[in-house]
């Protein structure tokens, strides 16, 4: 189980490196997010793996697997197991980010 897991933080990883140079930019304007969020929409690994992306409000800006969740508000999205994806991970970042499982 220590590989699976080792090759998920990695792809982890990913993501903020994808787009650091944009992040280190510190522009903010619409065109830089939109080029933040087409990055962001080719990554992925595995066979389930991908990145989405939501504001803090809850609202999708980029799902690749699920474009028609973009524009929507997610909080009351329940994992398979029932817990609130969204507003956990939401929770996470406030509470200063760290690993989040869900399914």
């Amino acid at each position: 189980m220590i590989v699976p897991l080792i090759l998920a933080l990695s792809a982890i990883a990913l993501a903020p490196r994808s787009i650091a140079d944009l992040y280190d930019s510190d522009r903010n304007d619409p065109a830089t997010l939109d080029q933040a969020k087409a990055i962001l929409d080719k990554l992925s690994y595995g066979a389930d793996g991908y990145f989405f992306a939501c504001d803090m409000q809850s609202n999708n800006l980029m799902h690749p697997r699920q474009p028609e969740l973009v524009s929507c508000n997610l909080w009351d999205i329940n994992g398979t197991n029932g817990s609130p994806t969204i507003q956990s991970l939401i929770k996470r970042i406030r509470n200063g980010g760290g690993f989040e499982r869900y399914l």
